[in-house]
Order: structure tokens, then sequence, then C-alpha cells
């Protein structure tokens, strides 16, 4: 049993290494850790600006955590050209810079000015309450009233916070940003990484305008076959039309088994997202859909099984479980998403068992990969 339980707990790190337990499913990662994480992490955190005997390199001016104990030495990097000309002209223009333990090397993070350093000592001196609580929804609540700040480095810092957190958070936020903003980043290809969360913000608009905007947008993005940001802007439909938007996500996908893979995966995602706020006949309506798909397409079963797992939803465990005991799963990759699915449904006691005392557990076998043993 014992073995069965570290086994899991193994397979379950890795499954989980694809992205935060508990983040948005459709919001394409940004950095693994923010700005915000390098400060909270640290053992030091300081602020620089040019040496006054070298212009060409940095001194700690303040150090906003930590001290100067146990210093790897001069900081190595050489300040470039167009910080020294901001610099030049703005006294309140620091870099900030960290260690992540008192001995280690120094890193370099962003350079700004009063605004940015302001955020920043904010959530240094907030460092020991929301390490001891990463889900802390007043971390989020900060970054929230902060994504539309005229800064540009605190509207990126703040909407990378935000793109991290999970989606039941997200809804929660009221959205500043104008439809125009939102327009402009989705048209710009350097911010393709920020088109996911603009677009949930969008849908969680309340302008009629912006409402019709979504569900013009989820057609479109419907006749693209690369699937771009398709996850976003189901996501946001079925924030603006609910049930509805889930009769139309069927008839144009569900029901089309002509559709590419990569779309039907970005569905998965988005009613794997969506289910976890719906209410419970919409929820209940999700999952019956969901279903169809698994039973159809043993890779989106994967799929479905993993964004499941993510987010602790068990409500299709037994129907993974019967299509690993009639075979219809498979490939060693399929079935080692969808068996790591029943098992850990089990272990939440959300299934009950079919094997003997001691042996639910999954079973590595060299010859055929990962399997169930029956």
């Amino acid at each position: 049993m014992i073995m069965g339980f570290v086994r899991r707990a193994a397979f379950a790190f890795l499954l989980m290494a694809a992205g935060p337990a508990h983040a948005c499913l459709v919001c394409i990662p940004l950095p693994e850790r923010t700005l915000a994480d390098h400060v909270l992490d640290a053992a030091v955190v300081a602020l620089a600006r040019q040496d006054p005997d070298d212009p060409f390199r940095y001194a700690v001016t303040e150090y906003l955590k930590g001290d100067a104990v146990g210093a790897a030495g001069d900081i190595p990097f050489l300040v470039d050209s167009t910080t020294r000309r901001r610099m030049a002209t703005d006294a309140e223009v620091f870099t900030i810079l960290s260690r992540e333990l008192p001995e280690s090397e120094w890193a370099l993070h962003a350079t700004g000015g009063a605004p940015m350093v302001s955020v920043i000592r904010k959530i240094a001196a907030r460092s020991d309450d929301w390490l001891a609580d990463a889900g802390n929804e007043e971390r989020f609540a900060f970054f929230a009233a902060l994504h539309d700040s005229p800064d540009p480095g605190i509207r990126s810092l703040a909407l990378a916070e935000i793109s991290g957190a999970r989606y039941g958070l997200i809804r929660t936020l009221a959205p500043k940003l104008s439809r125009a903003e939102v327009v402009r980043i989705l048209r710009d290809p350097t911010m393709f990484e920020w088109a996911p969360i603009h677009i949930l913000l969008l849908g969680l608009s309340d302008d009629p305008a912006d409402r019709a905007f979504v569900r013009s947008a989820f057609e479109a993005a419907g006749r693209s076959r690369a699937a771009t940001s398709l996850g976003a802007w189901t996501t946001a439909y079925l924030e603006v039309d609910g049930a509805a938007a889930l009769d139309r996500i069927r008839a144009a996908y569900i029901e089309d088994q002509a559709r590419p893979e990569a779309q039907m995966i970005e569905i998965v995602r988005s009613l794997s997202t969506f289910s976890a706020v719906a209410e419970p006949a919409l929820h209940d309506d999700i999952m019956e859909h969901l279903g169809m798909l698994a039973s159809a397409w043993p890779g989106i079963a994967a799929e479905a099984a993993r964004e499941l797992s993510l987010a602790g939803d068990w409500s299709l465990a037994p129907l993974f479980e019967d299509l690993l005991a009639t075979g219809a799963i498979s490939a060693p990759e399929h079935e080692f998403a969808v068996t790591l699915h029943v098992a850990l449904a089990r272990d939440a006691g959300a299934l009950s068992t079919r094997q003997e005392p001691g042996s639910g557990f999954l079973e590595l076998r060299p010859s055929d990969g990962l399997s169930a043993r029956q």
C-alpha cells in the first residue's frame, strides 16, 4: 500500500509538472516565476543605481529585504545605456535585484520608476503573510487592482500574477481595460502570450458591445485550424452566454468529429476550466459534453483526464474507468493520463475500488508502459 501511494504521488508529480494545479487552464503560462515570486522568495531584495565612482556599474542604495551580510560580492551587471539615460533624468529610477540565499549571486530583474518601486516595496513588506498562504486571495486582490496600471511594468507584473491564478479568482475581477486596449494586444504578434488573459477579462465585461464582440470572436477563432486562443475565447463565450454558449459549442465542435484535434483540445480545456465555476446544472451539462468527447476521441479522453485531474473534478472517473476496462484507450500516453485520473479519484474517495485489497495502484511495466493492475 505504501509503494502504491509513492507511485501515485510520483506519477501525479509528473502530471502536475505541466502546470500549477490551481492555475487557469486556458491561460498560456507566462513566466513560471513572476517578479513578485522572486521578491517574495528571495533572502535579499535591493534597489540599485549607478555607482558614484563608476557609472557603468551598480551599487546598492537600499535593502528592501535582508542586508549586505553574506553578500556574494559586487553586482556583476553593467548599467546599460538606456538605464543610464533613465537614471540621469530621474532620481527615482532604480534597478531591482535579489539574492535567493544570502550567499547567492545577484539576479537582476527590472528597472522602474517611483510607481514600480512602490509596488515592490509593498510586495517585500507582505512577504511573510503571502508566503504563509500560497493561494492568498489578498495577493490576488492586490494585483487585480493594478491590472490597468498606466505603468507598463506594473501592468505586466499584475497580469502575469492574474494569469497564474485559478479561474474562480480571475472571474471575481472587475475588468477596467477597454475593448480597444484588448484588441490592440490581440493584433500585436509580439504580445501573443498576453492574449488569453485579456480575452478572459473581456468575457467578464458587462458591456453589451463587449459581449457581442466575444460571440463574434468565438466564431472567428473556430475558423482557424491553428486553434490560437480558442480555449480562452470559448471560456469567455461561456461566461457571456452560459447554457446557450454550451449548446453552440456542442453543435460546432462536439457533434463535428471532423474538427482538428488541436481545436478539440482547446475546447476540452475551456470546458474543464469553466466547469469549476459553473452552476450545478450547467456543470452537469458540461460533464455530459466532456463525456461525449471522451467516448468518441481517445486522445481527447486523455486531455480531459489531465485537465480534470488538475481541477480536482472526479465527475467522469466512472466513465474513464469503463473506457480503460473496455480497451477503448490503447495508446500508452493516453492510458497514462486516464489511469492516473482514475487512481487519484479513488484516493479522493470519489470512486469505489474494483481491485483486491492491496492491489489498487498504478503499475509501470517496461514492455507496455503504464497500465492499471486488475
